[in-house]
C-alpha cells in the first residue's frame, strides 16, 4: 500500500485494539499488573503445600492441585496475551523502542514465575503417588495429563530454585 502523500510503501498494520487499546491503556496496565497478584497467590498456595506432609489420600490433593492449575492457567493466558501483543506491535515496526521496552518489562514480570514453577514441580514430586492416582482416576485432569507427567519428569532433573531463577533471568531477551 502506498502512502498517498509521499508515495512511499507503508506496510499494513494490524488493528490490535480488540486486545489492548495501547501500551498506555488502563486495560494493558491492569493486565500486566495482574501478573504480580497471580505470582503472590501462587506463592501463598505453594507455601502452604510445602509445609504440608505429602498427601496420603489422593482425593485430599485434588482441591489444592485444582487451585494451582487454575492459577497457572491464568498466568499462561495473561503472559501469552501480553507477550504476543508486544511482539505483534514490535514486529510491525522494529524501530519501536516502546514496544521493545514493553516486551522486556513483561518478560521481567515473568521472572518470578520460574522459581514458582520449580516449587510446583517439587510439590508434585513430593506427592507423586497422589498425582499418578489422580491421573488414573480423575477424568477432569485428563487435559493436564501430559503437562503433569512432564512436570514430574523434569522435577527429577531440575536445578536448585536459585539456579532455575538465574537461568530464567538470563534467558530473557534484551
Amino acid at each position: 500500500m502506498a502512502d498517498t502523500v509521499s508515495g512511499a510503501v507503508v506496510p499494513p498494520r494490524w488493528n490490535l485494539e480488540m486486545v489492548f487499546p495501547g501500551f498506555d491503556s488502563a486495560k494493558y496496565r491492569d493486565t500486566k499488573d495482574s501478573l504480580s497478584s497471580i505470582a503472590t497467590e501462587l506463592d501463598t498456595k505453594l507455601s502452604r503445600l510445602e509445609e504440608t506432609p505429602p498427601f496420603q489420600a489422593p482425593a485430599e490433593f485434588l482441591p489444592p492441585l485444582r487451585e494451582l492449575l487454575g492459577l497457572m492457567n491464568r498466568e499462561k493466558a495473561v503472559s501469552e496475551t501480553l507477550v504476543s501483543y508486544c511482539y505483534a506491535v514490535y514486529s510491525a515496526d522494529t524501530t519501536d523502542t516502546r514496544a521493545m521496552n514493553e516486551l522486556n518489562a513483561v518478560e521481567e514480570a515473568l521472572v518470578p514465575f520460574s522459581p514458582l514453577y520449580t516449587r510446583f514441580r517439587s510439590v508434585l514430586a513430593a506427592n507423586e503417588s497422589a498425582v499418578r492416582s489422580l491421573l488414573a482416576n480423575e477424568t477432569e485432569l485428563e487435559p493436564y495429563r501430559s503437562m503433569l507427567e512432564d512436570q514430574l519428569f523434569w522435577a527429577s532433573r531440575q536445578m536448585t530454585p536459585g539456579e532455575e531463577s538465574l537461568a530464567a533471568d538470563l534467558a530473557r531477551s534484551g
